[in-house]
């Protein structure tokens, strides 16, 4: 079944392919108080974290919901290596029960003044920001507005939270946003092919026994100008590494199957070892791209096949002058 969003019918109508109508007018619920969700998520090893009246329904036999926090219970560990990455198997819990019980064991006067504020629904605040106006107001809102650095930072309220017309959240990006952003990465920003499945990587950057989804970028690139010309547009300059959690780095060198060109300096003729070993330095990368190299969010890209490498030092920091320049330190590595 898939559905759309019909915006003749308003929030929470939808219409399957068929034709038939989803909604969801009268049937909306209500989240957790703030305790109770503590109560929902939290080991009874933690009940300290919550305030005293709601420990005991974590820990005591005599509690109502006690089944919600078994003693021993049982790990899937299918497919699985390490232990925080098995599957808890632990009894669901039935909200509506959790919530009854709540409310018949923990009165407000048993909570101080500052628990009884905590444990509360509050409004959803809009957070805004235009640098290119001095003032932004909206009549059909309570406005609080504040400077802070020249930016105003103007926090929305609305007066009705079922006020269709009341400001809201929405996933869009902002005008005279730069894109792409350097050092900020989207997979708006590659020439992607497909979509692959490979026996390849996990979350943790390590080969997976199942077949995970990989982003295939292997169309053939363009011809490279002369490695010389390159040299020339990039040693000395930074580009960002590392994807996807980007770091700028300094450009040192420029190298191919045969040369590497580093500063001003002529073109460097690779040695028979050293050509080997530039092929397997190439090898190495586009693997780690693909299988990952062991840390968090590496790996998942099928890279194209490139005959050209840059040597590069991270940047350590920027640091200004006196007289108002700027410059960049690169880690010595």
């Amino acid at each position: 079944m898939s559905a759309h969003v019909d915006p003749t019918k308003g929030v929470g109508s939808y219409k399957q392919q068929d034709g038939a109508e989803i909604t969801f007018d009268g049937k909306r619920g209500q989240p957790l108080l703030p305790f109770e969700q503590l109560l929902a998520c939290l080991p009874p090893s933690s009940s300290h974290l919550l305030p005293r009246p709601y420990r005991w329904l974590m820990t005591s036999e005599q509690s109502p919901i006690i089944e919600y926090y078994p003693v021993d219970f049982a790990c899937d560990t299918a497919g699985k290596r390490n232990p925080w990455e098995f599957t808890v198997l632990l009894p669901f819990i039935d909200g509506n029960k959790l919530s009854a019980t709540c409310k018949q064991m923990v009165t407000e006067e048993m909570l101080s003044e500052e628990e009884r504020e905590m444990n509360v629904f509050g409004n959803a605040l809009i957070l805004s920001y235009d640098s290119m106006k001095e003032t932004a107001k909206d009549s059909s809102s309570t406005c609080a507005e504040k400077k802070l650095g020249g930016v105003n930072i103007i926090s929305y309220i609305p007066k009705d939270p079922a006020d269709e017309d009341a400001p809201r959240f929405i996933p869009a990006i902002l005008p005279r946003t730069m894109l792409p952003y350097p050092g900020f990465s989207t997979l708006m920003d590659a020439p992607l092919e497909s979509l692959t499945r490979r026996r390849c990587i996990n979350v943790f950057g390590t080969r997976s026994r199942y077949k995970t989804a990989l982003l295939d970028m292997s169309k053939p690139l363009p011809p490279l100008p002369p490695i010389q010309i390159l040299r020339n547009a990039f040693v000395g300059t930074t580009i960002y590494i590392g994807y996807p959690h980007f770091l700028e780095a300094f450009v040192t060198a420029v190298s191919d199957e045969s040369v590497t060109c580093r500063g001003d300096d002529p073109p460097l003729q690779w040695t028979k070892k050293e050509v080997i070993a530039w092929k397997e330095n190439l090898y190495t990368l586009n693997a780690q791209y693909a299988k990952g190299n062991g840390s968090v969010g590496s790996g998942g890209w099928l890279l194209p096949e490139s005959a050209v490498t840059f040597s590069v030092r991270p940047l350590q920091e920027i640091v200004a002058t006196n007289d108002g320049q700027k410059n960049e330190k690169v880690r010595q590595v």
